[in-house]
């Protein structure tokens, strides 16, 4: 079979050019961190920031992603939030110095739920997912694309 990405061999794809089975891989490897610790900087197997937990997780699948989150929004095609699918990637401005900046990035499980590296101090937690205030958009990641930007900024 041929997959969204053009991947010959990958099985069926999602909407955005993972292969289901990558996808499968890739959130029970974020869930499989639950209860660890956030640290600043880290990208696991045993701590992680938020975009290292992405990183890692996606890694588990074969998927190469850029390490931070702000070039990890540019790893896909943005999705509303009527359209959100498990594995898609949700942003937030939550550095008050620099409201514009994705400063943050969590998983999206499905039903509302998301996986997160919050912050210094807490753990890898599921919670609901936050389209709120410093909700700054969500992406369906696309392999091809998320290789070249990490390429880029490696």
């Amino acid at each position: 079979t041929v997959n969204g990405s053009g991947a010959a061999g990958a099985g069926p794809a999602t909407e955005g050019g993972v292969a289901a089975a990558q996808l499968d891989t890739a959130l029970r490897a974020a869930m499989s961190r639950r209860g660890l610790p956030y640290v600043w900087g880290a990208a696991g197997p045993k701590a992680f920031d938020c975009s290292g937990l992405v990183q890692w997780s996606f890694a588990q699948a074969g998927i190469a992603m850029p390490r931070v989150a702000a070039d990890q929004a540019l790893a896909g095609p943005a999705v509303p939030v009527s359209r959100l699918q498990p594995g898609d990637l949700l942003f937030y401005h939550t550095d008050p110095t620099d409201p514009t900046y994705i400063s943050h990035v969590a998983i999206y499980l499905g039903n509302g739920w998301m996986i997160q590296a919050p912050e210094p101090g807490q753990d890898v937690e599921i919670v609901p997912a936050d389209v709120g205030s410093e909700f700054a958009g969500a992406i369906r990641v696309n392999p091809a694309q998320a290789a070249a930007v990490a390429g880029r900024v490696a």
